[in-house]
């Protein structure tokens, strides 16, 4: 399932364990975390989860992404979301080219 982000090509993959409980409140993570286009390319991004470890987002068109921020905590999977959130809207990605 995708979701519409204020940018208009951001997409966010929705997953089982999206949302946390924290005090009795729901957080979604990805409402929570809005992810800018691209730098490189202006393409959608993605907030995206690696089997329960870690968070990265990555660019659906040229494959840029952050690196990855890993977790073990549910607390520490909220922040882990957020930082690959902010490091993507920041624009500190990587992104290889063909022949580098």
């Amino acid at each position: 399932m995708r979701y519409n982000n204020h940018s208009p090509g951001a997409v966010r993959r929705r997953t089982g364990t999206d949302s946390l409980t924290n005090g009795g409140d729901a957080l979604d993570i990805y409402q929570e975390n809005p992810l800018q286009d691209c730098p490189y390319c202006g393409g959608a991004g993605l907030l995206e989860e690696e089997n329960g470890w870690c968070w990265y987002a990555m660019c659906l068109h040229c494959g840029a992404q952050t690196a990855p921020f890993d977790y073990s905590t549910p607390e520490e999977r909220v922040l882990a979301a957020r930082r690959a959130a902010y490091t993507w809207n920041i624009g500190k990605v990587l992104r290889s080219d063909p022949g580098d």
